[in-house]
């Protein structure tokens, strides 16, 4: 549905997001969960679970939830934070890749602070979504191609945008994409791949940097200079100049990464 407001009421803030599921949203989100939970074989009949499903939702959120769809959802809608986990429950273990596209369509629209992510491009696989928090549109759309093509890279942003950020994780698989990248495309040879390494070494000869725009850039090694320290934060070596990276730290080594893929990608 397309429309463009006329009053000032209704222009909302692409930037004002809400971690709560107002009344606008929750038709939209019950319905999604009950078609989901329907292919699924997790509801018997339109109003009724399972009762091997409750069994195993109950174990698994460590709670007891009614066999009832319309109190299911009921109960999810008076505590947002279940809401929100039982989302990324049926994302990771129903959701097909149509439905993780339905669902970010209506939490985008309806300007919620999470974002349904595709974990993985099998078209009929389920289980292939996850709830992460929304980042910006244009940050999301600048990455999309890495993270389609570099799984690696996808595991970076999952960890760094979940509800239970891992910063240690993104910067190691962040570390990982930049060695395999760069030791593809410079350092084919290298039994032992490493960030600092490879910045040293480009450094020293900075003649064999061929990334898009490096013509533009001096000295051509500014780019890979900016990773030399990435590998002090990765968190497998916590001695010496070793430490946990802070968040702004891991948000800067993802988005690098994946402004240094889309370069020597092109």
């Amino acid at each position: 549905m397309r429309f463009k407001p006329v009053t000032e009421k209704y222009k909302f803030d692409p930037n004002v997001l809400t971690r709560e599921y107002p009344e606008f949203i929750r038709e939209a989100i019950t319905d999604w969960l009950r078609s989901v939970a329907l292919v699924a074989g997790a509801l018997r009949t339109l109003n009724d679970f399972h009762p091997d499903f409750v069994k195993e939702l109950n174990l698994t959120l460590r709670r007891k939830f009614s066999d009832n769809f319309h109190v299911f959802t009921f109960s999810l809608f008076v505590e947002p934070d279940l809401a929100t986990n039982v989302l990324a429950l049926f994302l990771q273990n129903y959701a097909t890749k149509s439905d993780v596209e339905e669902l970010e369509r209506v939490l985008a629209k309806a300007g919620s602070a999470y974002a349904a992510i595709i974990t993985s491009q099998s078209e009929t696989t389920e289980g292939v979504g996850d709830l992460v928090e929304r980042v910006p549109t244009i940050v999301a759309e600048s990455a999309k191609e890495s993270l389609n093509a570099e799984p690696l890279l996808l595991e970076a942003w999952t960890a760094c945008y979940s509800r239970n950020p891992d910063y240690e994780k993104t910067v190691s698989k962040c570390c990982d994409v930049l060695e395999g990248t760069w030791g593809k495309k410079y350092f084919p040879n290298d039994p032992k791949p490493q960030v600092k390494k490879f910045v040293h070494d480009l450094r020293a000869n900075a003649s064999r940097l061929a990334y898009a725009g490096v013509t533009i850039v001096n000295p051509k090694n500014t780019l890979t200079d900016l990773a030399e320290m990435f590998s002090n934060i990765r968190g497998q070596h916590t001695s010496g100049q070793g430490r946990i990276p802070t968040k702004e730290e891991a948000v800067f080594v993802l988005h690098y990464t994946v402004f240094v893929w889309n370069l020597e990608n092109q």
